[in-house]
């Protein structure tokens, strides 16, 4: 009942939506799992992420998932509701595509209307990642640091983001944007001059930037917005007992947050 990380291959992908595993023991009716005495087929759930998004999802050197969404899904959905929990790290596009194909089963995201089309979002937010708007030292927008910025004041600017970002397709249509393959290629785009801004969440651009190295060259400021980027666990509607597993999802994840599990877990990421 421990969670797997797995390489990502076709093959994978196919073993995760088929394979079963039965399981025995005494879990929550609330969760809607399993009974004293009784042997249930559970479904592996197949969790697919973004895999440069650290330090919240990514691939390490061994193409395994890691990272905060990892280690919390692993305790709430693996070790809490005793479920068989796999994690795959595609290009974020992608990843969306194969849940909506129930090629795989969840994500964990921006509850958007078009995700609610084909996932159930659960209540309680997981995290809350400001949108920054990232750029490179010594111009025009490296003044005035400490103010926000409005989306207006970048308009006219020159936008690189990266595939499979929903906000950016949302909100930046009609401006010059351009997509970059990963978050960390967008980053590299920025500090080459080919773009002025990047408009990306914040934890996202504080581990980036310092992974790559890029301290002395790309600064942010926050983009002042009414919409806030809060991320839930999203499962497939059609997935086994979906509303089960969702309504003890949140009851755990309330749980780890009141005896302060949550935030030591985060703590180990971002300090």
């Amino acid at each position: 009942m421990g969670s797997i990380c797995r390489k990502n291959s076709v093959g994978t992908l196919r073993e995760a939506i088929t394979r079963r595993r039965l399981l025995t023991g005494s879990l929550l009716a609330a969760g809607g799992m399993l009974l004293p005495g009784r042997s249930w087929a559970v479904p592996s759930v197949h969790i697919v992420y973004a895999p440069d998004f650290i330090p919240l999802s990514y691939l390490d050197h061994d193409k395994v998932m890691r990272g905060f969404y990892v280690d919390l899904f692993d305790e709430i959905l693996g070790k809490g509701l005793g479920l068989d929990v796999l994690h795959s790290g595609l290009p974020w596009k992608r990843a969306q595509l194969l849940v909506k194909k129930r090629q795989a089963d969840a994500l964990c995201t921006n509850s958007t209307p078009t995700r609610r089309g084909y996932l159930n979002f659960c209540k309680e937010e997981i995290i809350e990642n400001r949108r920054v708007v990232v750029f490179k030292k010594g111009g025009d927008l490296d003044r005035d640091v400490a103010s926000d910025l409005t989306l207006e004041e970048v308009k006219e600017l020159k936008h690189i983001s990266y595939l499979g970002n929903g906000w950016a397709e949302a909100n930046l249509t009609g401006m010059n944007l351009e997509f970059a393959t990963t978050s960390s290629n967008a980053l590299k785009v920025l500090d080459d001059g080919k773009a002025d801004v990047f408009i990306t969440g914040e934890l996202q651009a504080r581990f980036r930037i310092r992974a790559l190295g890029f301290h002395d060259q790309l600064a942010f400021r926050y983009l002042k917005t009414a919409e806030k980027a809060v991320h839930h666990f999203g499962l497939r509607k059609d997935f086994p007992g979906c509303q089960k597993i969702i309504t003890a999802f949140d009851q755990r994840l309330i749980s780890m947050k009141k005896d302060g599990h949550f935030a030591r877990l985060l703590s180990s990421y971002i300090g």
